[in-house]
């Protein structure tokens, strides 16, 4: 092998135990994304949603559910200028069959026995 190819594949083999150290403790740390974060204190609602698939409050449905209107009319100050954030966590994070539009988390929910 080339070192150029080898170096590739190292370069490829970092950034893969990167994501998945990431994925491992993105709920105890906040998670951060260029300039922005989502606060530590909302971790704990994603966590349940993810993991246990709990509904979320209303800000994180909105989030969820990719409706950008309601995300902002929702959102504290903080939340509102993070959003980014948040969109970039589901993106890079999560399962894809949990967000992006209502009928996503509905599904989400209710493959669990969640009703909403």
């Amino acid at each position: 092998m080339s070192d150029e190819i080898q170096e590739t594949q190292e370069t490829a083999d970092n950034r893969r135990a990167e994501t998945r150290s990431r994925k491992m403790t993105f709920y105890e740390n906040a998670y951060e994304w260029g300039d922005f974060h989502i606060p530590l204190r909302m971790m704990g609602g994603l966590e349940r949603y993810i993991k246990d698939r709990i509904q979320p409050g209303d800000f994180l449905t909105a989030v969820i559910c990719n409706d950008l209107s309601q995300a902002v009319g929702r959102a504290d100050n903080e939340n509102l200028h993070n959003i980014p954030a948040y969109l970039a966590f589901f993106h890079n994070e999560v399962p894809l069959a949990c967000w992006g539009s209502h009928q996503k988390m509905v599904d989400w929910l209710e493959e669990q026995g969640v009703e909403k």
